[in-house]
């Protein structure tokens, strides 16, 4: 793999990673603001359970994306980036641009994936 485009997708997969850690701040302070208002209604209280159980599962999508990005920074580290981990040919420099923690090729994600489930990997 070139030079040029490992250093490229680096950074993709880096500002991907600041992003998903930047967001996860935001979550956490929002949803302490939410928790610690003593001064609510019992709508309120409903409304603050809702936003509690939406934060949560975003945290989960979000820790599983940032360790797809933390294994995918591993692969470039150990230049076995691009590659797919299942028949060991290359991935297209297009799957990478669009899902750059990609351990697979299309091919392989298709028969690896479940039927109705969209290929992550």
């Amino acid at each position: 793999m070139e030079k040029a485009f490992e250093d490229k997708m680096r950074k993709v997969l880096i500002a991907r990673r600041m992003k998903l850690l930047s967001t996860d701040d935001e979550i956490v302070k929002d949803a302490q603001g939410l928790l610690e208002n003593d001064d609510v209604d019992l709508e309120d209280h409903a409304q603050t359970a809702q936003a509690s159980e939406v934060i949560a599962k975003l945290d989960g999508k979000d820790s599983r994306e940032l360790a797809e990005i933390d294994a995918a920074m591993g692969r470039l580290a150990e230049g076995q980036y691009g590659i797919c981990t299942e028949c060991d040919e290359a991935i297209p420099f297009g799957r990478l641009e669009v899902l750059p923690e990609a351990r697979t090729c299309a091919s392989c994600a298709e028969l690896n994936e479940p039927r109705g489930v969209e290929a992550r990997a």
